[in-house]
């Protein structure tokens, strides 16, 4: 009867771990645009507020978003994991309207979290490092306001690495990807290409190495 019991307390709790297992996030890529994303009503800017209210349902809320904005690349071969509980907001652009000056995305940061990010990178033995000053820049603010206009989903912001390798980054994408059965959103942000100084505003062919590029992606 004792054996029986024990059997059945096991049981018990191997279900309710399984209960407790977190649904697999998606990894996601973000395009950011323009800074005017978040003042110019469109199909883009519709998408992401529907994405927001998706990403909302109990069984789809995530319990961290790691993210990696195209604008943060580490002066060294470290990649780096922002650390600060109460990261600023970062106005990373110039030349537009006084009013995206004035925002402010008061997501939390996550000590914990981010220190689960770190132990994930060193599984695939990428070198990293905390980063206690860092702020979220407009990569990473700009399409999660539309997403999660609430900021109440911790972020942990993470660098690229300054080697800017391929296959280091493929790494680094595979360690990240560990942590999405661990609730761990992923959202990716930047451009397939992108460059203002190559902006033009007439008629003119596109980039030759630009449209190899998007070709191949």
């Amino acid at each position: 009867e004792q054996q029986a019991k024990g059997r059945d307390e096991e049981q018990g709790n191997q279900q309710h771990k399984v209960e407790e297992r977190l649904p697999e996030q998606p990894a996601l890529f973000l395009p950011i645009g323009s800074p005017t994303l978040l003042m110019e009503r469109s199909e883009y800017s519709d998408f992401l507020r529907e994405l927001g209210v998706q990403m909302h349902y109990p069984e789809r809320r995530p319990t961290c978003i790691v993210c990696i904005s195209a604008r943060w690349i580490s002066e060294d071969e470290e990649v780096k994991v922002m650390s600060s509980p109460s990261p600023k907001t970062v106005h990373d652009f110039f030349g537009f309207a006084e009013s995206l000056y004035q925002v402010q995305y008061l997501a939390r940061g996550d000590a914990e979290f981010a220190a689960q990010v770190g132990e994930a990178l060193e599984r695939w033995g990428i070198p990293w490092k905390f980063d206690g000053t860092r702020g979220y820049d407009f990569g990473c603010w700009s399409p999660l306001s539309l997403v999660f206009p609430a900021a109440d989903v911790p972020i942990v912001q993470v660098s690229l690495s300054g080697n800017l390798e391929e296959e280091y980054h493929v790494r680094l994408g595979k360690a990240l990807g560990d942590l999405r059965d661990c609730g761990f959103l992923l959202v990716c942000t930047g451009a397939i290409t992108h460059s203002l100084l190559d902006l033009s505003f007439g008629e003119s062919d596109a980039n030759i190495q630009a449209g190899i590029f998007d070709q191949w992606v």
